[in-house]
């Protein structure tokens, strides 16, 4: 469901919690897919990421991040989509730059997306297990 122009957060706590939420989702969207999942046993098989992969699982990731951006905060170009990114503008200078450091991958990962950027694909790609690093 689509936020109203009211739901958004402009407090970047508010918008913090938030913006992480929908970060989670993603990353545990991209742990779950079946296309990313097939690019990681052709890097098991190959022995290393090529820049093939890399591109395949930046743009798998970019939709997967854009798909669930546009069901919280609204569809490029919408009202609610530009009170997002002067959330996410203003958050970034307040609250952004003082995170605590990531105690596992996938907060790691989500640190990468939180910042307008995709998870680390030679990391992700080889190493990132849900299950071992959230535990």
């Amino acid at each position: 469901m689509v936020a109203k122009i009211e739901d958004i957060a402009w407090e970047p706590e508010a918008f913090e919690k938030t913006w992480i939420a929908c970060n989670e989702k993603i990353i545990t969207e991209i742990m779950a897919d079946k296309d990313i999942e097939q690019i990681k046993q052709e890097v098991r098989q190959k022995g290393q990421v090529t820049a093939e992969h890399k591109d395949q699982f930046i743009r798998k990731v970019n939709e997967i991040k854009n798909k669930h951006i546009a069901a919280d905060f609204g569809e490029v170009g919408s009202d609610t989509y530009h009170l997002f990114l002067k959330s996410w503008e203003h958050w970034l200078k307040l609250r952004g730059k003082d995170r605590p450091k990531p105690e596992n991958m996938f907060e790691e990962n989500i640190g990468h997306l939180l910042y307008g950027s995709t998870p680390d694909p030679d990391l992700f790609l080889k190493d990132f297990d849900l299950y071992a690093d959230t535990n």
